[in-house]
């Protein structure tokens, strides 16, 4: 019975191991994804800088001559902008989500996984140990049985000729 208790003591505690160090990984792997959307995120606002950077160089140019006309292009470029902007950053945002997603399947799949190791493993041990708990039990059946001991006493008396009535052989005796 101990070593079925210590089977699955060693289970739990093996199992705690495994799946926080596949919850570890899993955790680290979706930290470098959260960083690199980030990155990505500012390389698209450097990249908006960059862009809003060389529409107002060309903005102040022609700002002496164009005002007006200036002014409708610069509105119609910065909505295409915003929608460029808002596409890239949604395509960003997806494929990370994509990307934990895959993480969260993969992880799940090797806590089942080990999981399923450490049950028949532990199956495997207690079908060993109940295995050698009946191998010992037919070891002691084989010596059980039954003894029984029948102690007699017996005591015989002879008496030689006539006793007298209210006497018995006893008295001498």
């Amino acid at each position: 019975m101990n070593g079925l208790k210590k089977t699955h003591q060693d289970l739990d505690d093996c199992l705690k191991r495994r799946l926080a160090k596949v919850s570890m990984e899993a955790e680290q792997k979706v930290g470098l994804i959260v960083q690199d959307t980030k990155d990505e995120q500012k390389r698209l606002l450097a990249y908006d800088k960059m862009r809003q950077l060389g529409q107002d160089a060309l903005y102040q140019e022609w700002l002496q001559k164009y005002i007006v006309e200036l002014n409708k292009w610069r509105s119609r470029e910065l909505a295409q902008l915003q929608k460029e902007l808002s596409k890239c950053q949604y395509n960003i945002v997806e494929i990370s989500k994509k990307k934990i997603d895959r993480i969260n399947i993969q992880a799940n799949s090797l806590k089942t996984q080990i999981l399923d190791e450490e049950k028949n493993a532990a199956s495997r041990k207690t079908k060993k140990l109940t295995g050698k708990m009946y191998d010992l039990t037919r070891e002691d059946a084989n010596f059980l049985g039954s003894e029984s001991k029948t102690e007699l006493n017996l005591r015989i008396q002879s008496n030689v000729g006539r006793i007298a009535p209210g006497q018995s052989c006893t008295n001498g005796v």
